[in-house]
């Protein structure tokens, strides 16, 4: 993975238009409050998290990566997109919690390690509509090998916003989301570019070959 960090951060503010107060930023925040609001307003029915963690954080990835990829306005069109392969979204977020659980069974910090490691599961049901739960996980576990610190350094360099947005009475906060969202999904175009590359390298015929 080629790219710094920072660059990401870079990538990722030129994505949300660069102004915190610009239409595509305040999209992005809308998108990720009223999402992360009926993900709240789940938590508190019986079996509502269960039912609606799937298909909600699936629109909402949906949601940044295709602003990464085609730098079009941010609209609620994708952040109900979830509920179109229902049973698949469903089943991914709720063997991801299991999975989880059971890690934090054993130790916080396995459980941790094991969240980044299933991390890119919902963008790769994106590319892969047709995929299973299990292929998802089992893909993003490959593709995030070795790069899972790469990833909890991004989510640190964080930090210095977070602090800022705590100090705006935590509203500030707010601001942070989209921004922390759309680093993410620039994370994990990067990552599929290179896995792409790397596969054509390997693909590629030696000279040798012809001789």
């Amino acid at each position: 993975m080629n790219a710094k960090n920072s660059e990401l951060r870079r990538r990722a503010r030129e994505t949300l238009g660069g102004k915190i107060f610009g239409r595509q930023w305040l999209m992005g925040l809308a998108v990720s409050l009223v999402l992360s609001a009926i993900l709240s307003v789940a938590a508190s029915l019986p079996a509502g998290s269960i039912i609606l963690t799937g298909p909600i954080t699936f629109g909402l990835y949906l949601t940044f990566i295709d602003a990464v990829r085609t730098k079009k306005e941010i609209t609620f069109d994708l952040a109900f997109e979830g509920f179109k392969n229902f049973s698949a979204t469903l089943l991914l977020g709720l063997m991801e919690m299991i999975f989880l659980t059971l890690w934090a069974f054993v130790f916080v910090i396995p459980a941790f390690i094991k969240a980044y490691s299933y991390s890119m599961a919902y963008y790769i049901m994106a590319d892969h509509p047709e995929y299973t739960w299990r292929e998802a996980l089992r893909d993003s576990k490959a593709m995030m090998k070795g790069k899972k610190w790469k990833l909890f350094c991004l989510d640190l360099s964080f930090i210095g916003w977070a602090i800022v947005g705590f100090l705006c009475l935590g509203v500030g906060m707010l601001w942070v989301y989209p921004y922390q969202y759309t680093a993410h999904a620039e994370f994990y175009n990067e990552l599929v570019g290179n896995v792409a590359a790397e596969e054509t390298t390997e693909e590629a015929p030696v000279a040798d070959d012809y001789n």
